[in-house]
C-alpha cells in the first residue's frame, strides 16, 4: 500500500514538473520562403520540445520536396528542437507529364510531336493526324472533352494527357453521304430523314464539295412529307458536276443555289452556272437550276444525254 502511494506521488510530481517546464520552454518564430510557390501563411510560432506541424505549399507543375534549414531538411511534423528563430526554404522539383495518343489507324502529320511536358514548357501545339482516304474531324481527351483539328496545351498546365483522334464518317448532319477522292467530296446518297429543306455545305472539315453522283438523291423521290411543303435542296457554288439521274424521281424536290442576301442574285447564279455541268437525263426536276441555266447561258453549257 505504501509503495503504491509513493508511486502515485512520484508520478504526480513528474507531471507537475513537466508541465512547468513546458510553460517555461522558449517560443520561436519560423518564417517561410516558399520559393515561387503559394501558401496561406508566411510564418508560424513554435515552442521548444513541443509538437508542431508545418504547412504545405503548392507550386504549379512542381513536386514539393520539403522544408530546408540551409541544406538540412526539417521534418514536416514532430517535436521542435531548433533553439532559435529560423527561416525555412521550400525546395521543389519539376513534374514531368506524359502525352499519349490513340490515332485510330492514322499517323502524326509531322515527324516531331509532343510526348511529354513540364511546367516550364512553352505552349505546345498538337496538329491534326492524317490517314489515307479519311478526313480528320476532331480530338477528344481522356475526360471526353472535344477539341478542334489542333490542340494547344498552355504553358503551366498539369497532368498526364491522352488524346483520341476522331475521323469523319462521311455523313453530314442532314444525312447526306459523301465520297472522298483527290482532295474533294462527292455527294453519293441521301440517308437522312426527309425535311422541308437540306442545305449542302460548300466544304466539310476544310474539304470542298464539288459533285453530285448518279442517283445520289433517289431516296427523296420515294419520300412523302406529312405536310404541304415541298423539299428544297440548297446547293453551294462549289458544285461543278451533277451527274445524270442525281435527282431521278424527285418530282417533289426543288433545287436552288446558295447566295448571300448582300450579293446580287443574278451574278451569283451566272458565276455558278458558268462552271457547272448538269447531265440532263433524270435531272429534269432541277427546276431552278435547269431554268436558270437555260435562261442565263443557253444550251451550250447544258449536257444532253441520250
Amino acid at each position: 500500500m505504501k509503495k503504491t502511494a509513493l508511486f502515485l506521488f512520484i508520478t504526480l510530481a513528474v507531471c507537475i514538473l513537466l508541465c512547468a517546464c513546458g510553460e517555461d520552454a522558449p517560443k520561436y518564430n519560423v518564417t517561410f520562403d516558399i520559393n515561387g510557390g503559394e501558401m496561406y501563411t508566411v510564418s508560424q510560432e513554435v515552442q521548444l520540445y513541443e509538437y508542431y506541424s508545418l504547412p504545405v505549399p503548392r507550386k504549379v507543375g512542381h513536386r514539393f520536396l520539403g522544408w530546408f534549414n540551409g541544406d538540412t531538411p526539417v521534418k514536416s511534423e514532430g517535436y521542435w528542437e531548433i533553439e532559435s528563430d529560423v527561416q525555412l526554404v521550400a525546395k521543389w522539383e519539376f513534374m514531368e507529364y506524359s502525352i499519349t495518343y490513340d490515332l485510330k489507324g492514322g499517323v502524326h502529320s509531322t515527324s516531331s510531336y509532343a510526348t511529354g511536358y513540364s511546367s516550364e514548357s512553352e505552349d505546345i501545339v498538337i496538329q491534326a493526324p492524317k490517314k489515307d482516304n479519311n478526313i480528320f474531324s476532331h480530338w477528344v481527351d481522356q475526360n471526353g472533352k472535344s477539341y478542334g483539328k489542333t490542340i494547344t496545351i498552355p504553358s503551366g498546365s498539369e497532368g498526364d494527357l491522352h488524346f483520341t483522334a476522331v475521323w469523319w464518317d462521311f455523313v453530314d448532319e442532314n444525312g447526306v453521304k459523301y465520297e472522298y477522292s483527290d482532295g474533294e467530296l462527292t455527294i453519293v446518297s441521301f440517308e437522312g430523314t426527309p425535311k422541308t429543306y437540306t442545305n449542302i455545305s460548300d466544304n466539310i472539315h476544310g474539304v470542298k464539295v464539288t459533285a453530285i453522283a448518279e442517283n445520289a438523291f433517289g431516296a427523296l423521290g420515294e419520300a412523302v412529307l406529312n405536310y404541304n411543303y415541298i423539299y428544297r435542296i440548297y446547293l453551294p457554288r462549289t458544285i461543278e458536276v451533277i451527274e445524270k439521274n442525281a435527282f431521278a424521281g424527285c418530282e417533289n424536290v426543288k433545287v436552288t443555289i446558295n447566295y448571300s442576301s448582300s450579293e446580287d442574285y443574278d451574278l451569283v447564279v451566272r458565276e455558278w452556272l458558268d462552271i457547272v455541268v448538269i447531265e440532263k437525263a433524270g435531272n429534269e426536276n432541277l427546276r431552278d437550276v435547269v431554268m436558270l441555266k437555260r435562261a442565263s447561258l443557253g444550251s451550250s453549257k447544258y449536257v444532253e444525254i441520250d
